[in-house]
């Protein structure tokens, strides 16, 4: 594959990739930089980083440039105005004598990424509520044969509906079934 080709296959990833040299200036650039800042390459080579991307953006990104051109190898993400999420990363270029000569540049928006990352924690979230009051009454509970009292954790009885209300958000209206209306008529002798 000749340069030119491969320089073709480098312009069309959706990646900011650059070398830049020991003294922070641009000495080769993708042709995604053209879409990402809207400047023709040609106006980026030679160029120091500051220029390129401005005072606010260098700031947020300068201590990276130092520690690359210091020989390591450096990965970090920042969040840049506009609410943009950049992964970048840096891999030091070091001649025969171990010094440094620049460094290469990877640059990817993970912008989306990250509003998804968020959703689904929101989501996570949501669900552990909705499952943390799911299993409020989950367990074994003691119950009397009888009376039907609840034994709670302290080993008290309680009404079913008292112990029902303390664990959980469930409400009661009181009725009468079929069943017990019928016995309660035959206690009260209404019907035989």
């Amino acid at each position: 594959m000749k340069d030119s080709s491969i320089e073709q296959v480098i312009d069309t990833l959706p990646v900011l990739i650059a070398y830049i040299d020991e003294n922070e200036r641009y000495r080769y650039v993708n042709g995604e930089y053209k879409k990402w800042l809207g400047v023709n390459v040609e106006n980026i080579i030679g160029r120091t980083v500051c220029d390129v991307m401005g005072d606010e953006r260098y700031q947020r990104v300068v201590e990276h440039i130092h520690m690359v051109l210091k020989g390591n190898e450096v990965s970090y993400e920042v969040e840049m105005p506009k609410n943009q999420t950049f992964f970048a990363r840096y891999i030091p270029i070091i001649n025969n004598l171990g010094e440094s000569e620049g460094f290469s540049v990877l640059v990817e928006d993970i912008t989306e990424n990250k509003r998804l990352e968020q959703e689904k924690s929101t989501l996570v979230e949501k669900l552990q509520l909705a499952l943390d009051e799911i299993q409020t009454l989950k367990g074994t509970i003691s119950i009397c044969c009888y009376c039907h009292d609840i034994r709670d954790e302290e080993g008290s009885w309680n009404r079913l509906e008292a112990y029902i209300a303390n664990h959980s958000e469930a409400a009661f209206s009181h009725g009468v079934c079929p069943n017990c209306l019928v016995k309660a008529r035959v206690e009260a002798g209404l019907i035989e």
